[in-house]
């Protein structure tokens, strides 16, 4: 029974798909990426290591479906730069919204278009 760090249970049907430069997937930004193309529920683990906000826009539809700064996102996630308090530049959401499918994108605005650099995204979803 693996604990991730952010207190989950993989037996507990959780997956994770990581977006940072070592995983295949890549770094989060601003091209849409998908998690799940069927029912799932959402949540994550997300650390910005730069000295700006990084807004998560995560959307109940595929990747090939957005265009930033023009389809409206399910909700938003702001992760707060690592500046001011170093132990505020993380969030964690693990309780799960469940979505028809998810896709998301890392941006420097809320509704935006212009890539963010989020140093780990880490999505879980079920």
């Amino acid at each position: 029974m693996g604990t991730l760090m952010f207190g989950l249970r993989m037996n507990e049907g959780w997956k994770v798909k990581a977006f940072n430069a070592l995983e295949s997937d890549g770094a989060l930004g601003a091209t849409p990426k998908n998690v799940s193309l069927s029912s799932a529920k959402f949540g994550g683990y997300f650390v910005n290591g730069t000295t700006t906000d990084v807004f998560i826009q995560v959307f109940e539809k595929e990747a090939s479906q957005v265009t930033l700064g023009v389809t409206k996102p399910k909700f938003v996630l702001r992760v707060p730069d690592s500046t001011a308090e170093p132990a505020n530049d993380k969030l964690e959401m693990s309780h799960g919204i469940t979505m028809s499918a998810i896709s998301v994108a890392a941006t420097t605005t809320e509704t935006g278009a212009s890539a963010a650099a989020p140093t780990g995204v880490y999505i879980l979803y079920s």
